[in-house]
């Protein structure tokens, strides 16, 4: 399936690092995956979540949609490269190995 990364907002949160918008097959966009890095950690994607509170205050979160392995490793993988490529963290890219293809995907 084609998709685009159509932006990404980044944010200092916790480890909450930046949110992404994905376009898919020019058709649908889903906003509000998250880049999510802990300290001493490699960062990872989530996908768009709700949160919501249980009777006892606790947190929880539900994922909004729901895709294939293959296409969310593709997704998260075009995220990430993104991300590092036009982040304001210059030792991100150098740790991490930035691939500076992204964009479109199939």
């Amino acid at each position: 399936m084609e998709f685009r990364i159509t932006g990404i907002r980044e944010v200092t949160k916790g480890n909450l690092r930046a949110f992404a918008d994905v376009r898919f097959a020019g058709l649908v966009t889903v906003k509000d995956f998250r880049i999510v890095r802990a300290e001493g950690q490699r960062p990872w994607v989530s996908l768009p979540v709700r949160q919501w509170q249980g009777p006892g205050g606790e947190k929880f979160y539900t994922p909004l949609i729901d895709i294939s392995n293959g296409l969310k490793q593709q997704i998260c993988e075009a995220i990430l490269s993104e991300w590092l490529r036009f982040s304001n963290d210059g030792e991100r890219d150098k740790e991490h190995g930035a691939n500076t293809e992204a964009g479109t995907r199939t």
